[in-house]
Order: C-alpha cells, then structure tokens, then sequence
C-alpha cells in the first residue's frame, strides 16, 4: 500500500517542495483552510456534543477547520457510542477505525509528529489596497 501524501506545510518543512519545486507544482494552488472548527452539529445528543468537545480541545492547535468537520462528527459519534457501552461490548473493529480518525486528524502520538499546523496569513501593508482594474 502507498504512503499517505504528505500535506503542503511537511513538505515545506522538510525542504523537499523546496528542493525539488517541479514535483509538487500540482499543489501550487492548495486551498488554505482559514474557518475554525464550529460547534457539533444540532442533531447530536449530549454524549456525541461531549465527544465532540473533547476531540476539538486535545486536537494540536490549528489543525482542525471547518472542512474537517464530517470526520469529526463521524469520529465524535463513534467516540460517544464506545464509551457509552461496556468495555467488553466494544467490537474491535470500532476501535480500529477510531484509531485510523484519530490518525488521519494527527491525534495520536506517532501522528502527531506528521501534522503540520496551518500558520494565519501574514498582514501585508499593500492588503487594503482595491485591485486594479483594466
């Protein structure tokens, strides 16, 4: 099975866009999430509201947006339904695909040293200037 494609911020961290710019050119363009992670949906109860919060409290700082939020409630939901059961009612297929969320969001140790943080823009003076038109 391939690697996982690293994300725009460890390759710029490792130096390798850098030092090879023709093979990542294709990601020129990658958006850039800026919209923090909202609140849990309305339509979960009190327990998958509680999962909710505690994924979003232990996540790495800026990592989480709001286009993360479909594998955050699908993660909070599973979370919410394991520790609401009796540990020996918890199939272990359901840990596994908690652990692979939690992975995929760089919430476990080894992950964790793979996530890059998004770092906010930086002002420029010349922002507030309207663009020219032609």
């Amino acid at each position: 099975m391939p690697r996982r494609r690293s994300s725009n911020n460890v390759l710029t961290f490792r130096g390798t866009a850098k030092k090879d710019p023709k093979r990542y050119a294709d990601r020129k363009n990658a958006p850039v999430p800026t919209d923090p992670l909202g609140d849990p949906p309305a339509y979960f109860n009190d327990g998958e509201r509680e999962a909710w919060a505690t994924i979003a409290r232990t996540a790495p700082d800026r990592v989480l947006f709001r286009r993360d939020e479909i594998i955050v409630a699908m993660a909070a939901r599973l979370w919410a339904s394991i520790i609401a059961r009796p540990q020996h009612k918890v199939r272990a297929a359901e840990v596994a695909r908690m652990e692979s969320m939690l992975s995929r969001l760089g919430m476990t140790p080894s992950d964790a040293s793979r996530v890059a943080a998004t770092q906010p823009p930086e002002a420029n003076e010349f922002d507030d200037i309207p663009p020219r038109r032609r």
